[in-house]
């Protein structure tokens, strides 16, 4: 910085002026854009920095949660980026790669959708040490894959069961407790899809100089860390349909609207604490986008299912199934999708 303006730092200093949060341009105006805003950091712009109501001004050193919901190509992307407060979820951010990569930064010089973003949740990571990150992708293989295919060779017998070579731990787990069956990591084309997750995730990590460790307890990291999550559980323990809201046509949009007025109506509501309360005003700016594109609402999903790990509010981890998926993988969810499943079962027991 030339001294000039270094002695300017100093004398707004003294009379009291703000700042914004990744950079050292010093203003009186707020909603001028700053240089970190002209380098795509939306989030940290002045404005945003001193909150846009008085929820987010409540959680300046909240938790943050960045869900992403992965796909093999970027347009496929989902960001959506949310403070946590007691049991408030603040969206801050919704953005995907086709509509709004203006704001991970200028690009470079053949420089990628991806490279931009792992630089802008670095940073976004790098500002706040109490952060999870929550991907939709399978985070880990199965054992039995690994055992079989170890010292196979072509046209060999494979001495494991197909269930055994093409699940996890936590995929039969998941599917016992809320009757929904995950895509396996071992025999489906989201195996390309978790490839990309975790090389995303070390990316992050290269760029960042933070170790990011997968989440094994629940509640407030102490430094930013990682879980797996799964969007469609997310809707299984508010009572809706985990299906057909995927898609363009009229009636996926019609779905994802739906999704939306019960996630609004639950903040009305309130019937049940465990369920993340999503902010209505932070929720607002965002809807249409959320409406328009099932990667993004996804996102969201992945927030809520985050905030509830911050609270506690996942289904426990097993102990006897500990050390089989830390190197598996774990999918976390909502305990209430469990228990919505065990209701299901029980309404047609007593049909039946």
């Amino acid at each position: 910085m030339p001294p000039a303006d270094a002695l300017q730092l100093l004398a707004l200093t003294a009379l009291g002026a703000d700042f914004c949060s990744a950079c050292t341009d010093p203003t009186l105006q707020h909603g001028r854009r700053c240089g970190a805003q002209r380098l795509g950091s939306r989030a940290l712009s002045h404005k945003e920095d001193r909150g846009l109501d008085s929820a987010s001004r409540n959680t300046v050193d909240a938790p943050l949660v960045v869900g992403i919901d992965c796909g093999k190509k970027p347009s496929h992307l989902g960001i959506a980026i949310a403070s946590v407060s007691h049991d408030s979820v603040v969206l801050e951010d919704v953005f995907s790669a086709h509509e709004n990569h203006k704001r991970l930064g200028k690009r470079g010089y053949r420089e990628s959708f991806k490279q931009r973003l792992v630089r802008y949740l670095a940073r976004r990571l790098k500002s706040n040490a109490s952060t999870l990150v929550a991907l939709d992708a399978p985070l880990g293989w199965p054992r039995g894959m690994r055992r079989a295919l170890q010292h196979h060779q072509a046209g060999r017998r494979i001495a494991v069961t197909s269930d055994g070579m093409f699940r996890r731990e936590t995929d039969r787990f998941l599917k016992q407790k809320t009757g929904k069956t995950a895509l396996s990591v071992g025999a489906d084309r989201i195996a390309w899809i978790a490839h990309d997750a975790v090389t995303l995730l070390q990316q992050i990590r290269a760029e960042s100089g933070l170790e990011i460790p997968m989440a094994w307890g629940q509640g407030p990291p102490k430094q930013p860390t990682a879980i797996e999550v799964y969007p469609a559980t997310e809707l299984i323990a508010r009572g809706l349909e985990a299906s057909g809201y995927k898609g363009k046509a009229e009636a996926h949009r019609k779905a994802r609207d739906n999704v939306l007025c019960k996630l609004e109506s639950d903040v009305r509501d309130r019937i049940d604490k465990s369920l993340p309360r999503l902010s209505r005003e932070s929720l607002a700016p965002f809807r249409e986008r959320l409406v328009q594109t099932d990667h993004l609402l996804d996102a969201a999903l992945c927030v809520l299912t985050g905030a509830a790990f911050l609270s506690g509010n996942c289904m426990p981890l097993p102990p006897n199934l500990d050390i089989a998926s830390r190197r598996e993988g774990w999918i976390w969810f909502n305990r209430r999708a469990a228990r919505s499943h065990d209701n299901d079962n029980a309404a047609e027991e007593g049909a039946g």
